[in-house]
Formats: structure tokens, sequence, C-alpha cells
């Protein structure tokens, strides 16, 4: 069977590319490949791509992250009262017709999709598809589908939905719909599974790995465990080996996009990051989904240093004893200095490193998160403020639900993260600006200590 992947556009106020790749589709990419079946990809966030509609020398920033291309669209009514253009960002729609138009006739489609509340673009490629390919069956999986099935069944207009990240399932519903591969079908187990097929881009600066799945802690905001309930690793070696192979296809920044990189770091990242610092140190590192702070010791932060971590992101949320226990975490503020001791002394900077604070939490205080600035700041730490997204299938999102934040069964669009900067600071004096403006001043102060 010939499969065409589909990396849809997002839709949203803001998005910015740090390093994104839609690493869940390649990977049933592979698995479909590994069976037999001819794979090609449109991914609609591709900076790099031929008519991407991106200037390069203006839109590119640091380690090859940049502003996508954008295009203004009706704002949906529920959004009305957020004072800001909501954005269709991506490549844009005739580039995508052209790519979809491209190669042999697919015999089925595969779309992904990731935040509920960027269905709209998940939809839109769907529609494309349908008119561009009529009477081609249109495959939707991905984090909103498996998060809001029944949204996903009742209005994507794709012929089928997948919720499950087995491979064998995700075999079973393209072969459904076509013939069956006479390849292997991909056992359900990380280390299992086939190389990343990277061949699918022409221009590949950035990319992403995941070297373990799932993870053991269970926070209050995150749905991790309802996506993948265990926890799994790849052979550290296995995981060096292909960041080596990125760089030698000419990749320059690798993220990481593991929930649990560093846990347990003596059987896995210690030993994943000594073959890299042995190997030259070949990439830009970057840990954009956080780390657990209490895994940081002086020896960890030092194999990063060696092995090209460029970026640290540390999962801190809040500085607050009372809400701790949300998030499985048990990080003490002497847990925090500890590990931004650690980070120093090996060689990083203020701007090397960032916290996430949590912002907009149900019945959360401004005291808090104020207090956990300051806290930060005076561990010499920048502030990255993470506004709160309802997720379904969170204790959070129970508790959104009981605050009257989101109804239950209302439109995911209430889900988006943006409304945090009109509901949660309504009464804040100055509004979300002043509070940026504060944050920005706060990390700016920390750079120029240096």
């Amino acid at each position: 069977m010939h499969v065409l992947l589909v990396n849809p556009w997002i839709t949203d106020f803001a998005a910015y590319d740090f390093w994104i790749k839609p690493l869940g589709l390649l990977c049933a990419g592979a698995f479909l490949r590994a069976r037999g079946h001819d794979i090609r990809l449109a991914d609609c966030m591709d900076r790099f791509q031929p008519g991407a509609g991106v200037d390069h020398h203006r839109d590119t920033r640091r380690f090859n992250t940049g502003k996508f291309h954008r295009e203004i669209l009706p704002t949906p009514s529920s959004l009305a009262h957020v004072p800001r253009h909501f954005c269709r960002y991506g490549i844009p729609v005739e580039r995508f017709r052209e790519i979809v138009r491209e190669g042999d006739r697919p015999d089925a489609v595969l779309v992904t999709s990731v935040m509920t509340y960027w269905y709209p673009g998940v939809f839109e490629a769907i529609g494309e598809i349908s008119s561009l390919l009529p009477g081609v069956p249109v495959i939707l999986g991905g984090i909103y589908a498996a998060l809001l099935e029944d949204h996903a069944r009742t209005h994507s207009g794709a012929d089928y939905v997948v919720t499950s990240q087995n491979p064998r399932d995700i075999i079973e519903a393209v072969e459904s719909v076509g013939v069956e591969g006479t390849g292997q079908i991909t056992g359900d187990c990380l280390t299992e599974w086939p190389d990343t097929p990277w061949d699918l881009y022409g221009t590949l600066k950035t990319a992403t790995v995941m070297t373990t799945r799932g993870c053991p802690l269970d926070c209050s905001v995150c749905a991790s465990r309802f996506l993948f309930d265990g926890f799994e690793r790849r052979q550290p070696e296995h995981a060096a080996a292909e960041i080596m192979g990125l760089a030698a296809r000419g990749v320059e920044d690798v993220a990481f996009c593991d929930d649990a990189l560093i846990i347990d770091s003596d059987r896995h990242a210690a030993v994943l990051f000594e073959r890299l610092a042995a190997g030259g140190a070949p990439v830009r590192l970057h840990t954009p989904n956080g780390l657990h702070i209490r895994e940081i010791t002086s020896s960890l932060a030092r194999l990063m240093k060696r092995a090209g971590v460029a970026t640290v992101r540390l999962s801190l949320e809040t500085a607050s004893e009372e809400r701790f226990g949300d998030f499985s975490r048990k990080v003490s503020r002497e847990d925090f200095r500890r590990a931004a001791g650690a980070l120093f002394d090996a060689g990083f900077g203020a701007d090397d490193l960032g916290a996430y604070v949590i912002v907009g939490l149900p019945h959360q205080t401004r005291s808090e998160v104020e207090d956990t600035i300051a806290f930060a700041s005076s561990c010499g730490v920048p502030v990255r403020p993470a506004l709160y997204s309802p997720v379904p299938w969170t204790r959070e999102f129970d508790r959104a639900v009981r605050a009257g934040m989101v109804a239950p069964d209302g439109d995911p669009l209430l889900q988006n993260n943006t409304l945090r900067t009109v509901d949660w600071f309504d009464e804040y004096p100055g509004g979300y600006g002043e509070f940026r403006e504060l944050v920005n001043e706060v990390n700016r102060s920390l750079v120029r200590k240096e």
C-alpha cells in the first residue's frame, strides 16, 4: 500500500518552532514501512521545506528555532473575547495541496493530532485531503484523538479514528482499508521499534528523539499515564547511536521528547550522555519537556555539559509546599537550589537554563506564582511561565470543571492555555502584559549578572 502521513497545521493564537517534529506519526510510518508499505510525508510544520513561506534570514533564531508562516483566520466565536489574532501556522495551503498531489496516489492517509484545542487545523487538513483525494480513506490518530475520541469520531471528518499507540493496532487500522503487508509487525515495546524514517525530510536541521516511553510519576496536570500506563527505556547505547547518526546526516539540534529522561540516570541518561561526550558532543541537545530536578547531581550536570546539552528546562512548576504533591516530584526548595548550583558549577549559564512555572491552575493565587518566580530568580534561574491548559483525563481537569473553568463536554477550544491570559489575569494590575514584563525584567537581570 501507499500511505500518506500528514502532520496538520497548528491553529492557535501563538506558535513557535521549538524543534517541533511529529515523532508519533513518524514512528507509525516506521511500523508501516517495516511491514512493507510505502510511505511519504506531508508535514505542514516543516519550516525548512521548499515553499514553506518562511524567510530564514529573518525568522530563524538561536539553535534553529524560529517563526512559522502564519495566516490570520476568523476567530472562533467561543474565543472572540481574546484580544489576539487567531491564526493558521505552517506551510501555505496551496503548498500542502501540491504535496498531497505529488507521487503515487495513496491508498490511505494517516493524520496525526496533538493539542486538543488545535483540532481546527486537523479538521481543515482532513477536509483538504477528502477534496483532493476523493475515495481515499483518512485515518486519524494522535493525542487529541486519544483524549477526545468521541469528539474526533463525531466531528473530524475522518473515516477511522485510532486511539492506540500499539504498532499492531495502527497497522491493522491501515490494512483494514487496503491490503496486508508481508513484513514484520513491530512489537509494542520501545526497544523493538524500527528506526525513525528521517529520510522523509529533505533539509533536516533539527530532530526529536524519544529514549524513554511513559512516566513513572503521576502529576495532576499531565495525561501521560492515560496515554501510556507504563514506563520503558531504549538501550541508551542505541539512543546515542541514533543521535550520532542524525549528526552525520547534518542535523544540528536534537530535542528530547521524553517525559522522564533522567529518572534513574545511572542506568540510562548518564550512559547516554557519556556515549555522546565520548563521540565529541556532535549536536546541540535540548530538553524542552523539562527535567526532574531531584535527579540532577553534580556528576550528571557535568556529563550533560560534556555531551552537548545546550538548553536545560527544569520542571519546578511551583515553590508552594502545599502543592508539591500534585506534581509527584516532591521537589523541595533545597532540591532546586542544589540542582541549580550543580548546573552552574558544571558551566551552564543563566541563559542556558529555564524553570517552568505553572500559571493559572484552578484556585491558584497570584502570590503563589509571584513567590515561585522570586524563588527561582533568587537561585539565578530564569523563569519560563507555563500557562495552564485543562487536559482531559487529568485530576487538574476535574478541578477545573468543579471551578467552572471548563465544561466536561464543552468545546475543546476552551482548553486553550491562552485563555489564562484573559481569565486568570482579569484582576491583575496591568493584566497579562504587565506580568510578562515583570518576568522578562527578572530574567534579563539574571543574564546581565553573568
